[in-house]
């Protein structure tokens, strides 16, 4: 079980370390109002042993209890393709336009294979990229359930195609300015 409570912790960290680096990316666009866009976070967690009077030594995973009275708690996509907001009949039509006719090996771009897949060197060396490359001079809306959609992009782009961040489930908290998505229980898929 502490296996899996250190799996827990360091997925979760790591979700952390790529919503820093969204939400930095994100306040730098210029048509984007930095203190109205809701930020991405994910919550601490840590592993508390202690000694049972019956099962003896064992791991509690331990994070912040979200305030699920206050604001509901979601789930804004997971690991199968749902993405909230969509209906299920959208969602298998963009999934079937998406996949493509052929072998599997079709899929891995040309030089892909030989490269180091560690999630440290995957991360984009191009700090100067722009979320707003392709939309300059353009009006640009978006809707709040949009943001942890953006979030899963950002990060299978931003590490060259190699890890995508899903499984995005927690609340929206607007208690703060500007908003915040607190989540939990991410899954980084890796390729």
């Amino acid at each position: 079980k502490k296996t899996f409570h250190t799996c827990f912790c360091k997925t979760q960290q790591l979700a952390q370390r790529f919503a820093h680096a969204f939400n930095k990316r994100l306040a730098s666009v210029p048509f984007v109002d930095a203190g109205c866009v809701p930020r991405i976070e994910f919550l601490d967690c840590s592993v508390y042993m202690i000694v049972h009077p019956r099962m003896g030594r064992v791991g509690l995973l331990v994070e912040e209890m979200l305030n699920i009275k206050r604001f509901e708690y979601k789930k804004w996509n997971n690991n199968n393709g749902f993405v909230d907001g969509q209906n299920e009949s959208e969602q298998n039509q963009e999934m079937k336009n998406d996949i493509a006719v052929g072998d599997v090996g079709d899929i891995i771009e040309e030089g892909d294979e030989e490269e180091d897949s560690s999630v440290e060197n995957c991360v984009s060396d191009d700090e100067e990229y722009s979320l707003a490359e392709d939309n300059e001079g353009d009006d640009f809306a978006f809707e709040l359930a949009d943001v942890p959609q953006a979030f899963s992009c950002f990060t299978y782009y931003y590490t060259k195609r190699k890890v995508l961040v899903c499984d995005l489930q927690g609340i929206l908290d607007t208690s703060v300015t500007p908003s915040i998505f607190r989540m939990t229980d991410p899954v980084v898929h890796y390729r």
